[in-house]
Formats: C-alpha cells, structure tokens, sequence
C-alpha cells in the first residue's frame, strides 16, 4: 500500500490489477477515480493495472477492445478514454483498450 502523504485512510492508494475478459465489450467494477498505470498480458492474459484508493465506491465501467485496422466511429472515438495498447498470439493479434465515460482516469 502507497499512503499518500498526510494521508488518513481516506488517501491511502493500493495498485490492484484487473484480468480483462476475452470480449469485445465488457464491464468492471473499479473504485471510482481509479488511475490506469498499464495494459499488458501477464502469463498469457491481458490485465490492466490501477492504482485505486480501496475505501472509493465502485462504479460498473464499460470497457472496449478494438483489433488494429477496426473503423471507429466518431461518436465512439468522442466517449472513449484510451487506455493502452497490448499483443497476444506473439504480436499477431494486437489490441487496444478503451474505456467509455469518464470515471477512470
């Protein structure tokens, strides 16, 4: 655990990782605020790392996965946060992470 300084229990930060479904579309449940540090595959499955405050209310994100060379619409593009980019299949299958709304950051 990481406390931030002059922190009370309120402003301690905990770095949680996230196993990401094999879905094109999928939600979570993440402490609000939570700070998206890094998209990669760790022994063969795609995770995302956060550092959160574990006391914050959780809130359902939406998150995304679209392949290299897929169409974006501009609507999506306008309600999407990206968040990484990460390979699987030895880098023949690459993918990038969005997330829509605004309560990650």
């Amino acid at each position: 655990m990481i406390a931030m300084e002059g922190a009370g229990e309120k402003n301690t930060r905990v770095i949680w990782k996230f196993p990401l479904p094999d879905d094109d579309t999928f939600t979570l449940d993440i402490p609000v605020k939570a700070w998206v540090l890094h998209v990669a595959v760790q022994a063969g499955i795609p995770t995302m790392w956060c550092m959160v405050n574990p006391q914050a209310k959780k809130a359902q994100v939406e998150f995304l996965r679209l392949g290299t060379g897929r169409v974006i619409s501009k609507e999506l593009v306008n309600e999407c946060i990206y968040l990484g980019t990460f390979q699987l299949l030895e880098g023949y299958l690459v993918w990038h992470l969005f997330a829509k709304g605004d309560i990650v950051c």
